[in-house]
């Protein structure tokens, strides 16, 4: 996209849009016309003018049919052009008549997001609606990607705390640093596993880390960074999916499958067990859900970080009660 000094969100839908859609006038008055004829429903329910607008003649320039209808012609340039804002009046009557599944279709050759190209356009015509403009007024838009199986998730990336897919990106928060003081209600179950693991292979017992040598303190501490990344993920996935909750839990069953002969082998004592299972976690390519195919959200950090979820969900252990 080229760069874009437009002010108001709109004249930055506009002029991203405008290349990729066939069968409308590409002239920005054109486009403005062709467009939005194009996506609002035809049923007749159309605000009617606002008084002040009912009581004056219409100026030369005045449009007098159309979805436009009220409008100024000359400013259809300037909403183009992100130097003005619809009319709070107008950008209702468009917000309540817009069909985004036409707008989908129009904009079926951006191929990387066309549900989240309509959902945005609806963003910008509530805000608006409501006197308000996203850019300006700085508030947040976050789509949804609910149509996982039609977006090139190859292309996906994560830099400069987003998500990118082609033009589009979401944000995407850095995940969570582990706390000095771990939080029981996250980490509980699978650092006591953790500890007895510690425990078994040092012939000691083991609260905490501070009763661990410190030869192996860096590697505790670097489980629990693992654990906050898968951790981070699982929240981002939340916020940012459709069933983001869903795909991650997804991927733990995959993830259980491909590792748990491993963890269910013998070994000399509960660490070896654990470091054993977390290596093959580390290599294993992941399918279980559509998010797998970002090449940059599952490295072997979250999938580490996964091992210690399963232990949260009494799938794995380091230490079996009978040992």
């Amino acid at each position: 996209m080229a760069e874009t000094t437009a002010t108001y969100a709109l004249g930055v839908f506009c002029q991203l849009v405008n290349p990729y859609i066939s069968g409308v006038d590409h002239h920005k008055k054109g486009f403005m016309k062709d467009f939005f004829d194009a996506v609002l429903e035809d049923d007749g329910l159309r605000n009617p003018l606002p008084q002040h607008h009912r009581n004056r003649k219409p100026g030369k320039t005045t449009i007098t049919t159309g979805v436009w209808s009220g409008i100024n012609d000359t400013d259809l340039t300037r909403f183009y052009n992100g130097r003005k804002k619809i009319p709070a009046w107008k950008a209702a009557e468009f917000y309540q008549r817009l069909d985004i599944s036409k707008v989908e279709r129009l904009c079926c050759d951006i191929s990387e997001l066309p549900s989240a190209t309509g959902k945005w356009l609806l963003s910008i015509l509530q805000a608006n609606a409501g006197g308000r403009d996203i850019l300006i007024d700085g508030i947040s838009f976050q789509p949804k990607f609910d149509i996982f199986e039609n977006l090139p998730l190859a292309s996906g990336r994560i830099n400069n705390g987003k998500l990118h897919l082609g033009r589009s990106s979401v944000p995407w928060k850095a995940y969570p640093i582990p706390p000095d003081k771990p939080d029981d209600h996250l980490e509980k179950t699978y650092l006591t596993q953790m500890q007895a693991a510690y425990a078994d292979h040092l012939h000691k017992p083991i609260n905490c880390s501070d009763d661990l040598p410190q030869t192996c303190r860096p590697e505790y501490a670097k489980q629990r960074e693992y654990f906050y990344d898968a951790e981070g993920m699982r929240r981002n996935l939340r916020d940012v999916i459709e069933n983001g909750e869903q795909e991650f839990d997804a991927l733990k069953v995959d993830l259980y499958d491909g590792i748990c002969d491993t963890c269910a082998s013998d070994y000399a004592d509960g660490l070896l067990r654990m470091r054993a299972t977390l290596s093959q976690a580390a290599g294993f390519p992941l399918s279980g859900s559509v998010i797998a195919q970002f090449p940059s959200m599952i490295k072997a950090a979250e999938k580490k970080g996964l091992c210690h979820m399963l232990v949260n969900d009494h799938m794995l252990e380091w230490v079996h009660e009978n040992e």
